[in-house]
């Protein structure tokens, strides 16, 4: 049998590090993956470390969890269309009609099954950390590797557990059956505004002041948009750093308003500020009139991607500071404040503002 604990955080060590043992030991046929919530974050690292080979490799299903919200439909969106893969929600017919998803008994997995039948090795990860980047790589998390190396070892080490995990799997719900009622009840439940909602649009050739951020808005100290996908600029194993903007962003960084800018052409300079010196960065409008960032490489400051996660600008002495945030998270901590402000692009990306400087 082999046994590896770690602890994630201050070593090495992280949860996606003992996936990737555990895919390494077992090379599985089949696998079961059980977490009480995912979200974009968590699927665009694991897309990184493994990339289209996991998918097309073997059978994987996942158990999620819906309880109070914390999966990001784009997170089960993500992991379905992926090839040999099947998503089922745990007690997902109950939760995702409750209040406030709310569960009759929570659903707080976060664990690994890994089955090769043909060569009669079996294992799995027991662990703290959900299927986030927080919870895969950065969070103080802590977790066990258990494999069993024949038939015998199995049966009296692991059986019991990978039998209940296959009862709670049969037992979930088709993802595709309440999907979509998770999506629109999440969106109207988790994104809701405040204050009014304003609608501004992404058209081709936006012109006019209606598809514009509200000039009152430049006021505030914090400025935050949900990033969704970043493209690979990078490269396929690297995160992206380079973000549409809704048009009007520039206001909040006190850039002057030129009304005659040109497609592709650089807006003005933005200083972030950071411990270990400030970087600049052009803004631009883009050809689609979107206002375009390249944002400071995430794995050198401290941030690690920005995929699925709130980016928060705030202004200070010197320029602008970066901080990053699961979206449930942030609007739980700040959507409450009165002067936060939330707004939806025509695609439903949010963003807003907080905080009077």
């Amino acid at each position: 049998m082999i046994v590896a604990p770690f602890i994630q955080g201050d070593s090495a060590d992280a949860t996606l590090d003992s996936i990737e043992k555990l895919i390494a030991y077992v090379e599985p046929e089949d696998l079961i993956f059980c977490f009480a919530y995912a979200t974009f974050s968590g699927c665009a690292e694991f897309q990184r470390r493994f990339g289209d080979a996991f998918w097309n490799a073997r059978q994987s299903r996942w158990l999620f969890g819906v309880d109070y919200g914390r999966t990001a439909p784009a997170a089960l969106k993500f992991i379905s269309a992926k090839p040999n893969t099947t998503v089922k929600i745990a007690n997902g017919d109950v939760v995702v009609t409750a209040s406030g998803f709310a569960p009759e008994q929570d659903f707080h997995m976060k664990a690994c099954f890994a089955w090769n039948e043909t060569n009669q090795i079996y294992g799995m990860i027991a662990g703290s950390g959900n299927f986030s980047r927080n919870g895969l790589t950065e969070s103080t998390e802590c977790g066990t590797l258990l494999v069993a190396k024949d038939k015998d070892e199995y049966a009296t080490c692991l059986k019991e557990t990978f039998d209940g995990a296959s009862e709670l799997w049969d037992e979930g719900i088709e993802l595709n059956s309440i999907f979509e009622l998770y999506k629109e009840t999440w969106s109207n439940t988790i994104f809701r505004a405040p204050a009014v909602e304003l609608q501004i649009e992404e058209p081709d050739d936006a012109t006019e002041d209606e598809n514009q951020v509200p000039a009152e808005e430049g006021e505030h100290r914090f400025f935050w948009i949900d990033a969704g996908y970043v493209t690979r600029n990078r490269g396929a194993d690297k995160p992206g750093n380079q973000i549409d903007l809704p048009r009007g962003t520039h206001k909040f960084f006190a850039l002057p308003t030129d009304p005659n800018q040109q497609k592709n052409s650089v807006i003005g300079d933005i200083t972030f500020v950071f411990s270990q010196g400030n970087l600049v960065r052009a803004l631009r409008l883009g050809n689609n009139m979107m206002e375009k960032i390249t944002l400071p490489i995430p794995e050198d400051y401290g941030i690690g991607a920005y995929d699925g996660t709130i980016i928060e600008f705030e202004r200070v002495a010197d320029g602008f500071k970066i901080r990053t945030f699961e979206p449930n998270e942030y609007l739980f901590a700040f959507g409450k404040d009165p002067d936060f402000r939330l707004y939806k692009m025509d695609s439903g990306r949010p963003y807003g503002f907080r905080g009077y400087s």
